[in-house]
C-alpha cells in the first residue's frame, strides 16, 4: 500500500498533523493466541493471485488518529517501467480522522511490478510526490514457506520526482512468516522507511492471514512513524 502514509498525513514518514499522543492500539499480531502449523504455505501463488485480481478494502483507524479509510488497488495491467517489462497496479487511498488534522486525505499511486511478479517501483502522484526505482533487481517471492522464514524482496531508491534529480532516501521491503493457526499462517509484508542519513522514518506493517494453497486475506496493516514522529496507527479491515 504504498500512498497509505500520505493518506495518513505522514508523507515521507513525517507527523500526522495536530495528531494527539499514541494511545493503546490493536494488538501487534491480530490474533492472540498464535500457533506454529508446520505446513508449507503456497505464498508465491497467493501473491500473485491478489495483485492479478486487485483489492478494494475498509478499515477502521485506532491508534494515535481515530477514523476510517479506504484503500483500493485495480487489477494489475501490462506496462513497463524505468525500461523493465510487467505491469502496473493504480491505487488510491482516502481516510477520514475523527480527532486529528487533517480531517480527511487522500493520495493515489501506481506500484510496477517485473514479469515475476515482484515489484520494481512505484510513483506517488497526488497526495504528494515520491517516485522509488529498485535499487538492484528484486528478488521473488518463495514458491513455499514455512513459519518463521524470512527474507527482502527489494531496496528502493527514493526521490521527490521522476526526475530522479533529488534523493530522498531509501525504502526496503521484505517479509516474515508468522504463527497463525494449525492450518493458517501470518503473511507480515514489512516497509521501512529511511532518510538520506539512513535514520528511519517509519515501518509498515501489512498482516493477511494466509491458506496453504497461499490465498490471502488482508487483517491489519500497522504504521509506526519514527525520528520526526511517534505516531502509530493501526488499520483494522472490516
Amino acid at each position: 500500500c504504498l500512498s497509505l502514509l500520505s493518506a495518513c498525513g505522514g508523507g515521507g514518514g513525517g507527523g500526522g498533523g495536530d495528531a494527539p499522543a499514541p494511545e493503546q492500539a490493536a494488538p501487534t499480531n491480530p490474533n492472540p493466541n498464535p500457533v506454529a502449523s508446520t505446513s508449507s504455505f503456497a505464498l508465491a501463488a497467493g501473491y500473485q493471485a491478489r495483485l492479478i485480481a486487485g483489492s478494494n478494502d475498509d478499515f477502521d483507524i485506532s491508534g494515535g488518529c481515530r477514523g476510517t479509510a479506504n484503500i483500493k488497488i485495480d487489477p494489475l495491467t501490462p506496462a513497463s517501467f524505468e525500461g523493465v517489462t510487467g505491469f502496473a497496479a493504480p491505487q488510491v487511498s482516502t481516510a477520514t480522522l475523527t480527532n486529528c488534522s487533517p480531517a480527511s486525505s487522500s493520495s493515489s499511486g501506481t506500484t510496477y511490478y517485473n514479469t515475476s511478479y515482484s515489484p520494481v517501483g512505484f510513483h506517488v502522484t497526488a497526495g504528494g510526490s515520491e517516485y522509488a526505482v529498485a535499487a538492484a533487481p528484486p528478488l521473488n517471492l518463495p514458491a513455499s514457506v514455512k513459519v518463521g522464514d524470512t527474507g527482502t524482496i527489494v531496496t528502493y531508491n527514493t526521490y521527490n520526482n521522476s526526475s530522479k534529480a533529488t534523493l530522498t532516501g531509501t525504502r526496503t521491503l521484505s517479509y516474515e512468516i508468522e504463527p497463525d493457526t494449525t492450518t493458517t499462517a501470518i503473511f507480515n509484508l514489512i516497509t521501512k522507511s529511511f532518510n538520506t542519513s539512513n535514520a528511519p522514518l517509519s515501518t509498515q506493517k501489512s498482516r493477511y492471514k494466509m491458506a496453504v494453497d497461499g490465498t490471502l486475506t488482508l487483517l491489519t496493516i500497522e504504521v509506526q512513524f519514527e525520528t520526526t514522529s511517534v505516531l502509530r496507527l493501526v488499520y483494522t479491515k472490516r
